[in-house]
């Protein structure tokens, strides 16, 4: 098996195991799809690398002088790789779905939110996630699950992420739950 067949099955496996934790169904269906892609893209990489691998790129350096040269099979590991990452790991995160992105941020930052109703903490051991915010007219909005919800101000916890970011704390958005929140933190205003 070739280098990068193998990046992309460890790909595919880790797009299943993501698909595993997820607990949105839609999250779920897309990650099993990456995982399908990258299974299939290993295999037709097995089937065409035999020919071209050893066939260089070569493009003008303009600040060595000189010329670099990448086999196909390291450019497309390279490119590879980072769309694989960028797929798997950050859609879930910043659309605000359930769980997604939590265990990163758990123990230095949610852990530590308490919410302004005086009710408790903001999190409930899976509650809190990164998220995507914008302001609407004279209101803030968060995607939540994958939708933008308004909040109202009394959610909002006047503190900066680590990350400089947007962070919802909310159960999952069914049943007498949908439109719940139980913290906001905007991003920083840089």
């Amino acid at each position: 098996m070739t280098p990068r067949a193998h990046e992309c099955l460890e790909n595919a496996r880790t797009c299943d195991s993501l698909a595993t934790q997820a607990k949105d169904p839609l999250v779920k269906a897309g990650l099993q799809e990456a995982a399908r892609h990258w299974r299939e893209r290993a295999k037709r990489l097995e089937q065409q690398l035999v020919a071209e691998s050893d066939r260089p790129i070569t493009s003008p350096s303009g600040r060595l002088g000189g010329r670099c040269t990448m086999h196909r099979r390291e450019f497309v590991t390279l490119l590879g790789g980072a769309l694989s990452v960028f797929l798997c790991a950050s859609s879930a995160a910043q659309e605000g779905y359930y769980g997604a992105g939590h265990d990163k941020w758990h123990q230095g930052f949610y852990s530590k939110l308490n919410r302004n109703d005086g009710l408790g903490s903001c999190c409930n051991l899976m509650d809190c996630r990164p998220t995507q915010s914008r302001m609407v007219g004279d209101h803030y909005e968060v995607k939540v699950d994958g939708q933008w919800m308004p909040v109202p101000y009394d959610k909002i916890n006047n503190v900066v992420a680590p990350d400089g970011g947007a962070h919802v704390c909310a159960p999952r958005q069914v049943g007498r739950y949908k439109g719940v929140l139980f913290c906001v933190i905007l991003p920083s205003e840089g």
